[in-house]
């Protein structure tokens, strides 16, 4: 099995500790950091979709995640999906980052806010 990329370890564990809000019991909804973590499955792409070439990965996250106990429960996938950009834009700052560092060049960093996602 190959490792994933450390900019994507670091977005996954974001995920996790600032974003997953597990489900529980009828109609609830706790904040808990899933303690098995989350599944997720990373694709590589080699172009956009209008067919130009760009080399880029997607990741797929699970709606699961494991609770204390080993047991499996939902994720609010409304919360998943309203930090999507959030995410998309920590990858890419961290990305640049990585980048800019192997050039000798420099960065700025920005805030990533949960639920940012305009």
């Amino acid at each position: 099995m190959r490792r994933r990329p450390p900019e994507i370890e670091r977005v996954l564990e974001w995920i996790e500790d600032h974003v997953t809000v597990s489900r529980f019991a009828k109609d609830g909804v706790y904040r808990l950091r899933p303690s098995g973590g989350q599944a997720a499955g990373r694709y590589r792409h080699y172009e956009s979709r209008a067919g130009m070439p760009l080399l880029h990965d997607g990741l797929l996250l699970s709606i699961k995640g494991q609770r204390p106990g080993g047991k499996w429960g939902s994720a609010h996938s409304e919360v998943l999906l309203g930090n999507t950009v959030a995410a998309a834009a920590l990858y890419n700052e961290l990305l640049a980052a990585e980048v800019c560092q192997w050039l000798g060049l420099a960065t700025e960093p920005s805030t990533v806010n949960v639920g940012a996602n305009r």
